[in-house]
């Protein structure tokens, strides 16, 4: 019986040892944090952008910030140059930068963004983020991505929009400490890039105005295209023969 108590006394001391060295982020925003520019104009209502934070240990820029050090608020997805393939290669394959993970779970601790753009994992309460230590401090950026794609891993597979802050310093808590959340470290930020499906959309469109004009010059008009719809799914070109002048 006194073995069975000192066994378990043990266990409990040692899961205290860990949960007490363990580093806390409170992974928290205000409004307008993160936008979405999935749609033809940015909006700061971003419930269909989820979004998650790297971490280092070491002062160094994050090897994203060679293409923009952060995406602005006004990025969609059809205003943006950069390649989204190449932006999430970026994030997913720094050597200096970690995925930030729930300790408990060991899953990424990502959360949709609120109406408002803000964001408020694990319900606002502060998390262990797995091989974190209490006192550290960290450089930090948030990423943003389209949330249909429940990973980041997944995302970037589709090469689905991505947005980044700027990177950022705080400090891990102990579990014991009531800490603070990442309000006004990191600039707002955007969505941006394209979907594949957008990129594939577009040469569909390309293809089919060229064919189009081909089949209009052989008739001796002029082709006008018009597109239909704001959405890239929902385009429609549609043709009108006006005689040559």
């Amino acid at each position: 019986m006194k073995k069975l108590v000192l066994i378990s006394t043990l266990i409990a001391t040692f899961a205290g040892l860990s949960a007490f060295g363990q580093g806390y982020f409170l992974f928290t925003t205000g409004k307008s944090q993160v936008w979405n520019g999935l749609g033809a104009t940015a909006t700061p209502n971003s419930t269909a952008i989820d979004v998650a934070f790297l971490w280092s240990a070491g002062a160094t820029a994050p090897d994203v910030s060679a293409i923009l050090s952060s995406v602005p608020t006004s990025a969609t997805t059809g205003n943006t140059v950069w390649s989204a393939s190449a932006a999430w290669s970026d994030i997913l394959n720094d050597p200096n930068y970690t995925l930030a993970l729930n300790n408990t779970s060991g899953l990424v601790a990502s959360v949709a963004a609120t109406a408002n753009g803000a964001i408020n994992y694990n319900s606002g309460t502060a998390v262990g983020i797995a091989n974190t230590s209490v006192g550290t401090l960290y450089h930090v950026y948030e990423i943003a991505w389209n949330g249909a794609y429940a990973t980041p891993a997944l995302a970037s597979a589709a090469n689905a929009a991505v947005g980044w802050s700027s990177v950022f310093t705080y400090t891990a808590y102990a579990f014991t400490a009531t800490p603070t959340g990442f309000t006004g470290l990191a600039p707002q930020f955007g969505t941006g890039g394209a979907d594949v499906a957008v990129e594939k959309q577009g040469e569909l469109i390309a293809a089919r105005e060229h064919a189009i004009k081909l089949r209009a010059h052989a008739r001796g008009v002029r082709a006008v295209l018009e597109l239909d719809g704001d959405a890239a799914d929902e385009r429609v070109i549609k043709q009108r023969a006006i005689p040559r002048a």
